[in-house]
């Protein structure tokens, strides 16, 4: 897995032999991709120099073809990001993991 996060440097998560990787947007090019061979990607909806749509687009610019996955916090309509992300990139599968709304689920 590769964590896609604001700044620059790649480093394992979790300490060595870790299968995830971190790496800074402003870094993410062709080497590092074929180099980790992800089968997912994961990023936040939004970061320090990027958003989403940014990695999805560089993605896809880098011949990535696998899964995208995005974390947010709450959204009024998460469905919606998901949809236009997906849209803009039909070569990537987008999937978007969403904080629960304030007061789901409470009486």
């Amino acid at each position: 897995m590769l964590l896609i996060t604001g700044g620059t440097g790649t480093r394992p998560v979790g300490g060595p032999g870790s299968p995830a990787t971190r790496c800074g947007f402003e870094v993410l090019d062709s080497e590092i991709l074929r180099k980790m061979s992800p089968r997912i990607v994961l990023s936040a909806l939004s970061g320090p120099g990027f958003d989403a749509l940014e990695v999805a687009w560089r993605l896809v610019e880098l011949g990535y073809r696998g899964s995208y996955r995005i974390i947010a916090d709450a959204l009024p309509h998460p469905a919606m990001v998901r949809d236009e992300i997906a849209a803009a990139v039909p070569e990537l599968e987008v999937r978007l993991s969403c904080a629960p709304q304030p007061g789901a689920g409470s009486i």
